[in-house]
C-alpha cells in the first residue's frame, strides 16, 4: 500500500523566517490505514513500556528513543526514509543525500502538557508524524511558525531549529524520528 500518493505533488514548503529554514509537510495519502496500525501499534507499545520516559516533552506518555527497532514499526521507518529521500531529490536537489533512522519515539499528550523550547542538533533532519490528534490541540511551533496538527500530517525540518508546543487542551498521539544523513 503507498502512503506518499503522487511523488510529483510533493510536500508543501513553509519558510520559517528567523532562521530562513524551511519546514516540508504533507498529509499523507491513505493516512486513516496507517493511522490505525499505528495507534494499535503504539497502544501495544504502551503496554509494554508503561512508565514514560522523561525529556522535555511534559507528556502524559512517552516511549523509549528506539522504537525504530522495534518490528512492528518497520513499515512506518521505510516510509520516513522514502518520505526523506523524496524531500531531497526534488526539494533540495540533492539525489545523493541518503539518510538514516537514528532515533524514534512515540507520545501521547493530554490536556495541560507540552513540549519545551528544544532542537535535535547533531541530527541533520527531524520530523514529526501526527496519528491521532483532536481539533483543540496546540500548534507545533518551529522558530516562529506555527504548524497545525492534523491527523496524518508528516512535517519535516532541520534538526538544528528550535521548536516547542505550547500547554495544550486537546488529545494529540504523534511520533517523533531524528535522520543522520550521509552522502552516496
Amino acid at each position: 500500500m503507498s502512503y506518499i500518493g503522487n511523488p510529483y505533488e510533493g510536500f508543501e514548503i513553509t519558510k520559517v523566517t528567523k532562521k530562513d529554514l524551511p519546514v516540508f509537510s504533507t498529509v499523507m495519502h491513505n493516512s486513516e490505514h496507517l493511522n490505525s496500525q499505528l495507534l494499535a501499534s503504539i497502544n501495544i507499545l504502551q503496554a509494554r513500556q508503561p512508565k514514560s520516559h522523561d525529556s522535555n516533552v511534559k507528556c502524559t506518555w512517552r516511549s523509549d528513543w528506539y522504537i525504530h527497532n522495534e518490528t512492528e514499526f518497520g513499515f512506518f521507518v521505510q516510509l520516513v526514509k522514502e518520505s526523506a529521500l523524496f524531500i531531497c531529490q526534488y526539494h533540495l536537489l540533492n539525489p545523493n543525500m541518503r539518510l538514516n533512522c537514528i532515533n524514534m519515539w512515540a507520545m501521547k499528550y493530554e490536556d495541560g502538557d507540552y513540549a519545551e523550547l528544544h532542537d535535535h542538533f547533531p541530527a541533520t533532519l527531524s520530523g514529526i508524524y501526527y496519528v491521532d490528534v483532536e481539533d483543540d490541540c496546540s500548534p507545533l511551533v518551529i522558530e516562529d511558525t506555527e504548524i497545525k496538527p492534523e491527523n496524518g500530517l508528516m512535517v519535516f525540518f532541520p534538526s538544528m531549529a528550535s521548536h516547542k508546543v505550547e500547554p495544550t487542551t486537546g488529545k494529540r498521539t504523534l511520533i517523533s524520528f531524528n535522520l543522520m544523513g550521509a552522502a552516496m
